[in-house]
């Protein structure tokens, strides 16, 4: 995502968590909704936010964006302000994601870390983003809903071993606000986590 002025990332998280509480009571959350949340939430506060996916589910992606981007009070004709890629972790960076990294302002990876074997073709694509974004480094944000004890490997193996840190933020406040499937506000704080990811000092 980019936009004119920089915030921090806290700042940005904690806007993008306020955010959500709307998003779901207007059009509520499915499964193949939740990982774009985090990206129509930065939307929705006025970023230009460039959506990726695997080819394969692309076009689940695009529909979703579509139904539930009404809720965020902008036009989506607008390929400046909201584009969508395909992008492989196992890959290299693709060549437009390429080009724009010295231009991004912050990466929000939304919850993807519910599979141990994507830890570290993610944590080599984050270092290779910030290697590609050069000294206007973006800060990143990992957004996530932890399922096991095993999806914290990624910030004590995988990005250790790919020169970077994971930082968590505390959002409980922001959590308090936010209701889902009945789940008691309690439960949520426990299952719902944000961290920054910075280059880790040498």
């Amino acid at each position: 995502a980019h936009r004119t002025e920089a915030a921090g990332v806290e700042a940005l998280g904690a806007a993008l968590l306020d955010a959500l509480p709307g998003l779901l009571r207007k059009y509520g959350a499915d499964d193949g909704l939740l990982p774009h949340l985090m990206g129509l939430a930065a939307f929705a506060a006025g970023w230009d936010v460039v959506f990726t996916d695997v080819a394969a589910v692309l076009p689940s992606t695009r529909r979703n964006i579509e139904v539930n981007a009404a809720a965020c009070g902008r036009p989506l004709n607008d390929p400046n302000a909201l584009d969508l890629l395909a992008f492989d972790w196992n890959g290299p960076l693709p060549d437009r994601v390429a080009l724009l990294a010295p231009s991004f302002a912050t990466i929000v990876v939304s919850d993807c870390l519910f599979r141990a074997t994507y830890h570290a073709p993610l944590a080599r694509t984050l270092a290779a983003l910030l290697a590609a974004a050069g000294p206007a480094a973006p800060e990143i944000l990992v957004a996530f809903q932890l399922r096991d004890d095993a999806d914290l490997l990624f910030f004590t193996h995988a990005l250790p071993y790919f020169g970077l840190r994971g930082d968590r933020i505390d959002i409980d406040a922001h959590l308090a606000g936010l209701r889902w499937h009945n789940v008691p506000s309690h439960a949520i704080r426990d299952h719902l986590f944000l961290y920054g990811v910075v280059a880790a000092p040498r």
